[in-house]
């Protein structure tokens, strides 16, 4: 996905508009993708046809802060841009992946296909899916502040969202007004009775649970879910890995999470806040001149072919998920072992505005679910 306010604007910048704002109804094609597109959030529409390249100029005019989806199909050579309700892939579409993009700039946004796959229910139980995983340290979760996150998962039609130190109990997790309000979403904890701290959670769409193989918790600081899709069986692990001066518990976490990983066949993705990072010399503020993780289980990462999906994307971003007292740390981040080719994008969302001292995080992948 594709933000419009991250497009580089020397691609866009010399385009000008066949038609005005103000096309009147009849003139428009109101079946194309874009206009369904503008339909969707309720902005004028559009009677020319557009290419990729014509479209985010004229986005660019309404200012919204919306993630864009795009797709390709080399057959009839056009790209199709989709809703936030139906990301559903087209039939002989593939993904454009946001550095990619200013590739299919010119080619026509058309998607022919689009109404007999709208209508095509044996496609559509085939179809590949834009899989959007989230998480953030909430650093407690305040009422005020839950229904920041509410919203915020609503508007990005978030798929799984990991939280980290929720500070809630079991009881008052499921008692939460997240887990009141997110009605299409199923809510999963783990907590720890001996101490308020850490204590992590996932809220997983409702059309992801039927694939849901097994869950296992472990102490408040970590959670994790085997699901089982068509083509791909992935093991998800929520972590809050506890601070250094805890040691004990730090090597306890630490060959947990080991073990999950080491018994499974499953693919990983494993997210959440590791209170280190993987190279100082660029996921610090101030940085440091050590290029090497700070601690074992980002070694264990690294040794061990799993990507920092944030880095696959923005390799030397010096970009920050935690801020406190002038000091600023990428030590929320989300690793995984499943191939590159799957992973579409990654980001680091700041600010978000949600009452916590962490960003969120998010990685995008294609996948067949249905």
């Amino acid at each position: 996905m594709s933000s419009i306010h991250n497009l580089p604007s020397d691609y866009i910048e010399d385009i000008t508009l066949v038609e005005s704002h103000s096309t009147s109804l009849k003139s428009c094609d109101l079946l194309s993708c874009y206009n369904k597109f503008l339909t969707f959030y309720k902005l004028s529409l559009i009677s020319s046809n557009q290419t990729i390249k014509s479209f985010l100029h004229y986005l660019k005019s309404f200012k919204l802060p919306i993630t864009l989806t795009f797709s390709y199909n080399s057959i009839l050579k056009e790209t199709h841009i989709y809703t936030p309700d139906n990301l559903n892939l087209l039939k002989n579409h593939n993904f454009i992946k946001p550095n990619q993009l200013y590739q299919y700039y010119d080619i026509l946004l058309k998607s022919t296909n689009y109404d007999s796959q709208s209508s095509d229910s044996t496609h559509t139980q085939n179809s590949s899916h834009q899989l959007k995983v989230y998480s953030l340290n909430s650093n407690g979760l305040a009422n005020t502040k839950q229904k920041l996150i509410h919203d915020f998962i609503i508007k990005n039609n978030i798929d799984i969202l990991g939280l980290s130190e929720t500070h809630l109990s079991l009881k008052n997790a499921k008692l939460s007004l997240l887990s009141q309000k997110l009605n299409n979403y199923k809510n999963f904890w783990s907590s720890n009775k001996n101490s308020h701290r850490a204590r992590v959670g996932l809220f997983i769409k409702n059309d992801l649970v039927k694939h849901i193989e097994k869950i296992m918790k472990f102490k408040g600081y970590l959670i994790c879910i085997d699901f089982y899709f068509k083509d791909i069986q992935i093991r998800f692990l929520q972590i809050y890995f506890p601070t250094q001066e805890k040691k004990q518990l730090k090597t306890e976490v630490y060959n947990k999470i080991l073990e999950l990983i080491k018994e499974t066949k499953h693919k990983l993705i494993l997210m959440g806040d590791f209170n280190s990072v993987s190279n100082p010399s660029i996921d610090r503020f101030l940085a440091k001149k050590s290029r090497t993780p700070e601690n074992d289980l980002l070694k264990f990462f690294k040794n061990n072919q799993f990507y920092d999906t944030y880095r696959l994307f923005h390799p030397q971003t010096k970009s920050y998920t935690y801020n406190h007292k002038g000091s600023q740390s990428r030590i929320d981040q989300i690793w995984t072992n499943i191939h590159i080719t799957l992973l579409d994008f990654a980001d680091i969302h700041s600010p978000t505005y949600l009452d916590s001292d962490h960003n969120i995080i998010s990685l995008e992948l294609t996948l067949i679910y249905f």
